[in-house]
């Protein structure tokens, strides 16, 4: 049960973290829409899995 928690807790940081660095980018016109936002969002975190 812990690991469990431990787990959702991690990929809830780092989901909160990658939303701060889509804000930034938006906030520097980089991305348009928040489709695109969502996209660069998902793209992220499939190239961090795919790395590892």
């Amino acid at each position: 049960m812990d690991a469990i928690v431990i787990f959702f807790s991690i990929g809830l940081f780092t989901y909160w973290l990658n939303r701060c660095f889509l804000l930034l980018d938006e906030y520097r016109g980089k991305i348009d829409s928040t489709l695109d936002a969502d996209a660069a969002f998902l793209h992220r975190v499939t190239g961090a899995f795919a790395v590892r």
